[in-house]
């Protein structure tokens, strides 16, 4: 009778043994198929991220290429760059130098104030301005946060760029710094706003947003105007691809739909062609973990 008991155990154990084995099979099964699920997951995010705005859009090519030639960078004499602001998005590239510098304008901040605080622990007083959240993200005794949307017109509460810099300015030609990511908002914004005031900023780092719709004329009317009067007074020092943005075909001229430009007043500094290669070794990808888009020379 022991011998059977013995025997009985020792088959139980072996069914035992066997199904463990099954169950370690099986969770390597599963931990390979979620892997696998992962793979796809990015294959399918990174290919409609980049192969399906790569097909090519219809457009004027010429009328692309003259648009695109007037963000031509150019180099800065006597002066290097910096980088404010955090890692990835947020952060941004300008030219070394705060002389003269009375305040800085950030014009849109939501959860991230880096670059602010940057500019702030220099010793300069920022200007925030956002209607879309309650207060300023960082506490530094010269951040100064308004909770107020940037617009063409003073209507509503709305605050525009002439109307802050008859506030903010000391009178001097050219005092302030202005920085703008106002999803899409800038275009208006800096259109309606005269070359005059504009020049009262010796530096602007701006997002610009839908670049893939140069094709449209409504559009690409607009970009012209921006950049044709603005570069009757600044010159274009930095130029960044947001990689959270997509990569567009416009009649196979290759274009990032977001772009984050610096520029530099002309009155107060010289400049010469460019060969710089875009990224530099300052700039960061604005999504982590996604290479950084390469622009070259961005010449066209």
């Amino acid at each position: 009778m022991n011998r059977f008991k013995q025997i009985e155990n020792s088959i139980g154990e072996g069914f035992a043994s066997i199904d463990s084995k099954f169950a370690q099979i099986n969770e390597q099964v599963n931990n390979i198929n979620s892997r696998l699920n992962d793979n796809n997951s990015r294959i399918n995010e990174i290919s409609s991220r980049t192969q399906y705005p790569l097909q090519m859009i219809a457009a004027d090519q010429t009328e692309i290429l003259g648009a695109m030639r007037l963000l031509g960078p150019h180099e800065v004499l006597g002066f290097g760059k910096i980088r404010l602001g955090r890692m990835n998005d947020g952060g941004y590239v300008m030219i070394d130098d705060f002389e003269g510098i009375n305040c800085a304008f950030s014009f849109g901040i939501s959860g991230d104030d880096s670059w602010d605080v940057g500019v702030a622990e220099k010793g300069i007083p920022v200007y925030q301005f956002d209607y879309s959240i309650d207060k300023s993200p960082s506490s530094h005794p010269l951040l100064n946060f308004s909770k107020k949307r940037i617009s063409p017109e003073a209507a509503n509460g709305n605050a525009t760029i002439p109307d802050l810099v008859d506030k903010y300015s000391n009178g001097a030609h050219s005092d302030i710094i202005l920085k703008i990511d106002i999803e899409g908002a800038e275009w208006n914004v800096l259109d309606a706003c005269p070359i005059e005031y504009l020049k009262h900023f010796k530096q602007v780092i701006c997002e610009f947003h839908s670049l893939s719709q140069l094709g449209d004329a409504i559009y690409l009317s607009l970009f012209k105007g921006v950049f044709e009067k603005l570069n009757t007074a600044f010159s274009i020092v930095h130029i960044h691809a947001n990689n959270w943005g997509s990569i567009f075909n416009l009649s196979n001229i290759v274009i990032p739909d977001v772009i984050e430009i610096t520029f530099v007043n002309d009155d107060y500094y010289t400049v010469s062609a460019s060969d710089e290669i875009f990224p530099t070794k300052l700039d960061m990808p604005n999504r982590a973990g996604y290479p950084d888009i390469f622009l070259g020379a961005f010449r066209f």
